[in-house]
């Protein structure tokens, strides 16, 4: 039995063996290229079977097949840039070349101007050495505030503001602001301040470029404004000069600004200059009186006494020239049309101590003797688009005919030549410059418009008579001052002055385009033998500008002739501080000489025909109160502007000006301060105010026929009512002045 079993298990052993044997001559035979893993599954030419699958031949080292191609084999070394260790293993470092050795990418060298900062081969040269974090070399990292210039580091030139010019009111309260960048910088930091020295500050933004707008609407009132540098992230430490503005409680539809207000030390207060040219023997001054919290000083802070002498007038004209020279604080013009013969403008440069005692410029009539160059001035806004206001002067008896010239700001002021020079275009006696109207925006397209008066054009021959007057609108564009104008005619007659006064009217209607008013004091006048009660004319800017036809026409109050209502017009004026702007209108010849100021409130609808509060000149019979108006401005910081009005023949002709606070139900009746003539008699103090573009019933003439020599030729006899001189205009002869 026990050799039965033993060969039982022989027996099932040797069949085990010869199945294992079957088993492994079968999978020998699927494991060749001809049958691998199955029958018949045979491999790709270049491959072999291993483990019953077909591979690549293991490459050697160095090799790789990486296009997979088995027919071409390992065809790729693995220690090129694009194949480096392994397939598609490309070598590359950022700012620098590299290399491929040994299967390793290893960095070469780093490009001009970069650096391998971090040590890490692996990113490359990372670090731009015009960078303020490795500035030049790795190891130079620059302060907060400077930038890496040419591998140094430097403090960040600040951008240069150019608009809206300083001292400007805006129409939005979220007012589109602009600058010039300096070299080496992409942006800048634009910060709204409650101070020139912007220790509070009530909003900023970032912007790459060179404009952009806070996001959120600015307080009322006066802000500051100022700009820091910008490169990529770096913000510069140096701050660009401050500028001001003026934000109204609403925003227009069109994102503007226009006028100017006088501050004169930039301390956010508005200041008043008033004029009394009779000083010691027409020698002339001007007194500077500063706002501040407690409002208007009592006394002068600043005396100017005509550089030039006696019989000059200096002071004749007043009126803020805006920023001249860019550095943010409003500038003085005065002028004095009987200096030297000719006329001169005085320009005077605002500062943090106020304007300094002598004129920075002194610029004079270029077209000869009589021409009366500085009866009228203006701030003319920015003309020419560089951030610096202009300024233009008018010459009414230049040449016969009457001149206005343009005088450009730079970073020292305007210069002695103007740039431009406006002819008359309805030529002798016209009267061309005697009102104008700068900082206008009258079509809204950003460019500054200027505004020219021409009481007495055209003037006839038979008889020897003025006009109706005409206004001449001259429009800004990108390339300068359109010369060829629109001409506005006047609407009552000959002899109704119509032009005698023009001023920037601001926003009546909200609408962001600048209005325009004008005088026409004598008008309706009858045949030019008695002057009318006076009218005033109050034209809409508009996307083409202001149209033929104004849609508003004021009719002095009083019926009686010769009131001189609209003689003098305050400008840009929002008496109650609703983001309209109001109009006050003087009529100096009521009751005998007595005089009155009208106010007339904007709003959606324009200026309202029917006065609001009127103001009676409380000095008696003769005293010509509301000869000169003027918007003064925020002189306490209340948010509401102040009216000035002057009142000249008062005592003797001492004079005085009186100023009355805005509110927001209008005009305070009753004055705030009461500034008497510091000189006495017969200095006329009050018979310019600043912020008044023309000297205001100067342009009042009566002509008569006058024979000289054989009696063939007649000239025209033009006087100026109770100023003093007469100017006979000949028709070959310049204009000479007698006394």
């Amino acid at each position: 039995m026990r050799h039965r079993s033993v060969r039982a298990r022989r027996l099932r052993d040797g069949i085990w063996q010869l199945r294992r044997r079957r088993r492994q001559r079968l999978q020998a035979a699927l494991n060749t290229t001809a049958n691998c893993g199955a029958c018949g599954a045979a491999c790709a030419a270049g491959r072999v079977c291993t483990g019953g699958a077909c591979v690549a031949p293991t490459c050697p080292a160095g090799f790789g097949d990486c296009d997979g191609n088995a027919a071409n084999g390992c065809e790729a070394a693995l220690n090129t840039a694009s194949n480096c260790g392994g397939c598609g293993a490309v070598c590359s470092r950022a700012n620098a070349t590299a290399s491929c050795a040994t299967g390793t990418c290893a960095l070469g060298a780093c490009a001009a101007g970069f650096a391998n900062c971090d040590g890490v081969e692996a990113n490359g040269c990372e670090a731009a050495l015009t960078a303020p974090t490795s500035c030049g070399t790795c190891s130079l990292v620059c302060a907060s505030g400077l930038s890496c210039v040419s591998g140094a580091c430097v403090a960040l030139t600040a951008p240069r503001l150019l608009a809206p010019l300083s001292t400007a009111t805006v129409t939005s309260r979220r007012p589109t602001v602009r600058w010039a960048l300096a070299a080496g910088t992409d942006g800048a930091r634009v910060q709204f301040c409650r101070d020139r020295a912007c220790a509070t500050v009530v909003a900023s933004f970032d912007a790459t470029g060179t404009s952009g707008a806070p996001t959120a609407d600015l307080p009322t009132g006066v802000v500051f404004w100022r700009a820091l540098a910008r490169t990529g992230a770096s913000t510069g430490s140096t701050a660009s000069a401050t500028w001001q503005m003026v934000v109204g409680p609403r925003s227009a539809p069109l994102n503007g600004s226009h006028d100017t207000t006088l501050d004169v030390n930039g301390d956010g207060y508005a200041d008043v200059a008033v004029g009394a040219y009779g000083y010691t023997s027409d020698t002339g001054r001007v007194y500077v009186y500063p706002g501040s919290v407690s409002g208007i000083a009592t006394t002068p802070g600043t005396t100017l006494t005509g550089p030039d002498g006696s019989g000059t007038a200096f002071g004749q004209t007043v009126t803020s020239a805006g920023d001249l020279n860019g550095d943010g604080y409003a500038d003085l013009v005065v002028g004095a049309p009987n200096a030297i013969g000719i006329g001169r403008a005085y320009v005077y440069l605002g500062g943090p101590g106020g304007l300094g005692a002598s004129p920075a410029t002194t610029l004079t009539g270029p077209d000869g003797s009589s021409g009366r160059f500085g009866f009228s001035a203006s701030s003319a806004g920015d003309l020419n688009d560089d951030g610096y206001g202009d300024l233009i002067v008018g010459a009414p008896a230049a040449s016969t005919t009457g001149r206005v010239y343009i005088y450009l700001g730079s970073p020292s002021g305007v210069g002695l030549s103007p740039a431009v020079v406006l002819l008359a275009p309805d030529g002798y006696s016209s009267y061309f410059g005697a009102s104008i109207a700068g900082a206008l925006d009258v079509n809204g397209d950003g460019y500054a418009d200027l505004a020219v008066g021409a009481s007495c054009a055209p003037f006839t021959f038979s008889p020897n008579s003025c006009g109706t007057g005409r206004v001449y609108v001259y429009s800004g564009s990108a390339t300068g001052l359109r010369t060829v104008p629109f001409t506005l005619t006047g609407r009552d007659g000959v002899l109704g002055e119509f032009g005698g006064a023009v001023v920037n009217a601001g926003d009546v209607n909200g609408d962001g385009y600048t209005d325009l008013a004008v005088g026409a004091s004598c008008a309706p006048s009858s045949s030019g033998s008695t002057c009318g009660r006076g009218t005033v004319y109050v034209y809409n800017g508009g996307t083409f500008g202001v149209g033929v036809a104004p849609p508003t026409t004021l009719v002095g109050p009083d019926s009686a002739f010769n009131s001189r209502f609209g003689a003098s017009i305050a400008r840009a004026f929002d008496i109650n501080g609703d983001g309209y702007a109001d109009l006050a209108v003087g009529a100096y010849g009521v009751n005998s000489n007595t005089g009155r100021v009208w106010t007339y409130l904007g709003g959606p609808g324009g200026i309202g025909i029917g006065p609001s509060v009127f103001l009676s000149g409380t000095d008696g019979t003769g005293a010509q109160f509301g000869h000169a108006i003027a918007n003064a401005g925020d002189v306490d910081g209340d948010g509401y502007p102040e009216l000035v009005v002057g009142a000249r023949f008062v005592s003797s002709g001492t004079g005085r000006a009186y100023t009355f606070r805005g509110t927001a139900s209008g005009l305070d009746s009753t004055p705030t301060r009461t500034l008497v003539g510091p000189d006495g008699g017969n200095g006329y103090f009050g018979y310019a105010v600043a912020r008044l573009d023309v000297p205001p019933s100067r342009a009042r003439f009566a002509s008569v026929a006058a024979t000289r020599g054989s009696g063939r030729r007649t000239d025209l006899v033009c006087y100026a009512n109770q100023v003093g001189r007469a100017y006979a205009l000949g028709h070959a002869a310049p204009p000479y002045a007698s006394q």
